[in-house]
């Protein structure tokens, strides 16, 4: 019964986000907006997305793919399209939720095998329950670790049982709580679950043998986790190619600087220590408030209590939050922990220090009710190891404050009571009335510990329950009073506000990329979320559907927002025609996110992106650049990019028109000849385009040419060399343009286009992951349900 108890807790306290009201904001409707994506395609088109048409200028899908949408977001994703739901909104909110319910599933079966008081239990399921807030930042809110109880439940079994099966599945359990979240996170996930087995080894060294020994089960298990690794590893491997990356890493590694490392998106140690003990600003990325008791409850065991599991979670827990002070134990993993050197937001993984933290209050939980109930004895200090316990708490509290110190310095005491904090009105309120709780809890055992003690231990037993039983009403206040916090500081729109934007509907074809936000009531609720958020979340971020759309040159409201990537040739192409040494009259600033967009343009680079004309266009003129720097030069050269083609580094059947034109050789010193100017193209083209289909991985179009001679299609949209072309049903060449776009040969007459995004290998990976991603969701829902309710008919029995 205590876990469907657990799990119906979880569900009440997520009903909230059910409201039409509510909608996600920040990273959280980054990922909605993936997750509508990948429907509307499934929905209406039938296949996986695997290039993203608009954003910026197109980019392959992959890392949506992988990071945007976890194991049951898959399996909601895949259900919902093929149930025809319209309502997309509500699956990503329903597959959120669900997360959160097997997150506490799992915290409660670590409490049941590990604690057997119920204050003890019930304590970290409301802990539990009541952390998990995201509304704001679905990764290290609830993706980072809502399968990390799982982990530790199967290594507390491969512990008890020492069978060699539970640890494969903890591993199966790892790849599987890769899907959805960062791919860096992987390191810090190894990195702590490392750290929890390291006393359990000590304790037990003969386990390490056991490995020796597996059965049938495990050697499934063992195939399943080689079989998932293989297909993930292959993934991630190809994962970044042809992507250009912000310049917090390097575009072709993935890696970070040390800089980056220790600074990108952490916190003030001091702010964060504040907001974690009075659950400041409840919707922060990266703070979690999990209660005064668990917190005090876990520092206080580290100087007494003895149990190698509690010392397997105070490792990590402390690892973690040293980690997050960016000092030298930071700079010392950096170089020493494989991987490392991809992580980012060290600041961020509160959530997984958070879980072991709770875990490890329940032994300090379970000693007070041992107490409580037979006469509180405090212990005499242990040991732990061959180093008395206080003395080991000491030297890591220590160097943990010594480190801090060091590197948070002044500013962290400055940012202690920082403003965001001060400035948010309901703060104070709740705050004062925790701890008027706990003040209460406090009284009471004192006046408990002042009256005369009765002899009879089943009077002791009696009282001691009673008191048990107040301190969970208080903590519950605690947690309950963090609840109605984070409901009361979330952003409420007028219902109906963002209705447009719950609704399935096709990816439509602009032709002009200056029209991209322009899409009716969907723009209008988009500009009302707008207006009620950051400056952060326009219009063109807050309604595109497209991931990572955060750049767009064509639009001055975009300047303000960073590249998060960008497919490499068009990033090239925006560096050659955006370059201040071509055109210093652009006035283009310095800043790397204000690089590509000015407004002081030149009308033809402006029309050559699309911004002002047509993303389809037919052509007369084309000039042939063998690699980048010849059309880097010929950007510098032409007066009228927006009138021509240059075709870079083509395939030899496209190469060969080139070489047999001798108006256009090659290293002619790249001086353009006179009648090949483009700045004087004589008569318009005489030719239509009409686009019959398109999708995410598709344009169909019906292409007439009049002109009488070849013309050159452009289609302003990122290069990829998995992209095909089939004209008249037979396969044509398909050539690099302007660096970063993609031109085809038409010749004269009537034509039947198509334009594919065939991703090979990459594809086939793409489609096992998601059906296994899926799959496992399918399971870990079945298996939750199905403890629950086997254990509540076993206890419902036994009464």
């Amino acid at each position: 019964m205590f876990i469907l108890q657990a799990i119906s807790l979880a569900l009440f306290s997520q009903l909230f986000y059910l409201s039409s009201q509510i909608l996600p904001l920040h990273d959280t409707l980054q990922n909605f907006q993936s997750f509508f994506f990948f429907f509307n395609s499934l929905h209406f088109d039938g296949e996986i997305p695997f290039w993203v048409p608009y954003g910026t200028y197109g980019v392959s899908n992959d890392i949506n793919l992988w990071a945007t949408v976890p194991s049951i977001g898959w399996l909601l994703l895949l259900g919902g399209a093929a149930a025809g739901i319209s309502d997309v909104m509500l699956l990503y909110k329903l597959s959120l939720m669900l997360e959160v319910m097997v997150y506490v599933f799992g915290m409660a079966l670590v409490a049941q095998r590990l604690f057997g008081s119920v204050l003890a239990r019930w304590v970290v399921v409301l802990a539990a329950t009541g952390a998990v807030v995201w509304v704001r930042q679905p990764f290290m809110n609830l993706q980072v670790f809502y399968l990390l109880p799982l982990i530790i439940h199967a290594l507390l079994r491969f512990r008890d049982e020492e069978s060699p099966r539970w640890l494969w599945l903890a591993a199966l359990l790892g790849l599987v709580s890769m899907h959805g979240s960062l791919h860096y996170i992987a390191f810090i996930s190894i990195l702590v679950v490392t750290l929890f087995l390291v006393p359990i080894v000590l304790e037990k060294p003969k386990l390490l043998m056991v490995l020796l020994k597996p059965d049938r089960v495990t050697w499934l298990l063992i195939a399943l986790t080689l079989a998932m690794m293989a297909i993930e590893g292959y993934f991630l491997l190809h994962n970044l190619d042809g992507v250009f990356i912000s310049e917090e890493r390097a575009s072709d590694t993935g890696l970070v600087t040390l800089e980056n490392f220790l600074h990108y998106g952490r916190q003030s140690f001091g702010g964060y220590l504040v907001a974690i003990i009075t659950g400041a600003y409840p919707l922060n990325d990266f703070i979690y408030y999990f209660g005064l008791l668990p917190l005090l409850l876990f520092i206080a065991g580290l100087f007494f209590i003895r149990d190698t599991i509690f010392w397997s979670c105070a490792l990590g827990a402390i690892a973690l939050v040293w980690l997050s002070v960016a000092g030298y134990f930071a700079t010392g993993l950096y170089y020493l922990w494989p991987g490392m050197n991809m992580v980012r937001h060290i600041g961020g993984y509160s959530g997984l220090a958070m879980v072991l933290m709770v875990i490890g209050s329940g032994f300090v939980l379970e000693h007070i009710h041992h107490g409580l109930t037979r006469g509180f004895n405090p212990p005499k200090p242990s040991r732990f190891g061959p180093f008395p316990q206080w003395l080991l708490a000491i030297l890591l509290l220590g160097t943990l404050a010594l480190d801090v110190a060091m590197h948070d310095g002044r500013g962290g005491l400055i940012k202690l009571f920082n403003t965001q904090m001060l400035n948010d009105p309901n703060w104070k309120s709740f705050f004062l009335a925790r701890m008027a709780l706990y003040e209460i809890g406090l009284l009471l055992f004192i006046i408990w510990r002042l009256l005369p003690m009765q002899t009879s231990s089943q009077d002791r037993g009696k009282r001691g329950r009673k008191l048990a039983f107040i301190l969970l009403l208080i903590f519950l206040g605690d947690m309950g009073s963090y609840r109605l916090q984070t409901h009361m500081a979330a952003t409420l729109y007028e219902p109906g506000a963002g209705a447009s934007l719950y609704q399935s509907t096709p990816t439509p074809y602009i032709p002009s990329r200056q029209k991209t936000p322009q899409m009716g009531s969907r723009a209008e609720a988009s500009m009302a979320m707008a207006t009620r958020e950051l400056a952060f979340h326009n219009v063109q971020y807050a309604m595109s559907l497209y991931p990572f759309a955060h750049f767009d040159p064509c639009f001055p409201q975009m300047v303000k927002t960073k590249i998060q990537i960008m497919d490499q040739p068009v990033e090239r192409m925006l560096a050659a025609l955006f370059d201040d040494q071509f055109f210093p009259d652009l006035g283009v600033q310095s800043s790397h996110t204000q690089r590509y967009y000015t407004k002081n343009y030149r009308p033809d680079i402006v029309r050559s992106l699309g911004c002002e004309s047509d993303k389809l266009l037919l052509l007369r003129t084309a000039r042939l650049a063998r690699n980048d720097t010849e059309a880097r030069a010929l950007f510098k050269q032409s007066k009228a990019l927006d009138r021509m083609v240059i075709v870079t580094d083509p395939p030899p059947s496209l190469q060969a028109l080139f070489d047999g034109d001798a108006r256009v050789k090659p290293g002619d010193d790249l001086q353009l000849k006179e009648e090949m100017a483009v700045e004087n193209p004589g008569r318009d083209v005489e030719g239509t385009i009409k686009v019959t289909r398109f999708s995410a991985n598709r344009l169909d179009a019906q292409v007439t040419n009049n002109d009488g001679q070849p013309l050159w299609l452009l289609y302003r949209d990122g290069y990829h060399p998995h992209w095909k072309a089939w004209l008249n049903d037979q396969e044509i060449p398909i050539a690099r343009a302007n660096i970063g776009f993609k031109t085809v040969r038409i010749p004269p007459g009537n034509h039947r286009l198509r334009l594919q995004f065939e991703h090979g290998m990459m594809g086939q990976a793409g489609h096992l992951l998601i059906g296994l991603s899926a799959l496992a969701g399918l399971l870990l829902i079945g298996v939750m349900l199905g403890v629950a309710f086997v254990q509540a008919r076993r206890g419902s029995i036994t009464r």
